[in-house]
């Protein structure tokens, strides 16, 4: 049986896919080679308890879902464009989905960082959208 926090990664894979700039290039791992740009990456960066429920053997938890929108670009400005445009789209499509489409309880925005690599050719910029996620897992 698959972690629910698995199933709440591949559900934003597939609410993502063909959604956005990044068109199907929607990666559920850190380690793939990526070498089109715009992509879009989906991982976990934290898992937490909240509290135990009443009923049943069930932990209420949070996963915070981290949701990378990498461009590139020579020009700056256009890059850095392009990559709020790309986290702009993530958010609108996931604000369609506050239970992730079944998956959670609740989904909600967390925050957006942002990282520039200029040490390849050219220029890559990433936008990372953190989104909360809070599920019930069942232990019965």
């Amino acid at each position: 049986m698959a972690h629910p926090r698995s199933d709440i990664r591949k559900k934003f894979v597939s609410l993502l896919t063909g959604q956005t700039d990044a068109g199907t290039r929607v990666h559920d791992s850190r380690t793939q080679p990526i070498t089109t740009l715009p992509a879009i990456r989906v991982h976990a960066t934290a898992d937490s308890f909240v509290e135990w429920r009443s009923l049943g053997h069930a932990a209420h938890r949070s996963v915070s879902i981290a949701v990378e929108c990498l461009v590139s670009g020579n020009n700056e400005v256009t890059t850095t464009d392009a990559c709020d445009t790309l986290c702009r789209q993530v958010e609108q499509r996931l604000d369609a989905y506050p239970d992730v489409d079944g998956t959670a309880l609740l989904r909600v925005y967390n925050s957006t960082d942002f990282d520039t690599n200029g040490d390849v050719d050219p220029p890559v910029i990433m936008g990372t959208v953190t989104f909360d996620v809070e599920y019930l897992d069942d232990f019965s």
